[in-house]
């Protein structure tokens, strides 16, 4: 399976001087289960702070002398959410129960709705011929 994420200038500013923790969440975490039609994800595939904390561990080589295993805490993962959230590259859409999934909606990637509105009214979407 090959992996292709295009961000935006805007996603790429925000992310500039964040902790690697931060863009990997980001950039392997979350904006490529994001739904392209909506821009929101965590619905189709559901996230949880365990995948994050999953995705964020760190096990070194054996023999290497950087230490031991590392697996952040749900209270780090949280706080790498809230960095992603304040930094406004996520926005938190409410639950209605406690145990609703997490789902967030990626305010600067494009998706489908923003990249339709960027086409020519009188093209055809496919094929790109004019319509009739």
């Amino acid at each position: 399976m090959t992996l292709h994420i295009r961000l935006t200038e805007a996603e790429q500013e925000a992310l500039n001087g964040m902790p690697s923790s931060a863009r990997v969440l980001y950039m392997l975490g979350l904006r490529p289960y994001m739904d392209y039609a909506s821009g929101v994800v965590g619905v189709r595939r559901r996230i949880s702070l365990q995948g994050f904390r999953e995705l964020l561990e760190y096990e070194p080589d054996r023999g290497s002398r950087l230490g031991a295993r590392y697996t952040p805490t749900k209270d780090e993962v949280r706080n790498e959410v809230e960095r992603l959230v304040r930094s406004g590259l996520l926005l938190r859409l409410p639950k209605k129960r406690r145990n609703d999934p997490l789902v967030f909606k990626l305010p600067l990637a494009d998706c489908d709705a923003k990249l339709r509105l960027n086409e020519e009214p009188h093209m055809n979407p496919i094929g790109g011929t004019p319509n009739a």
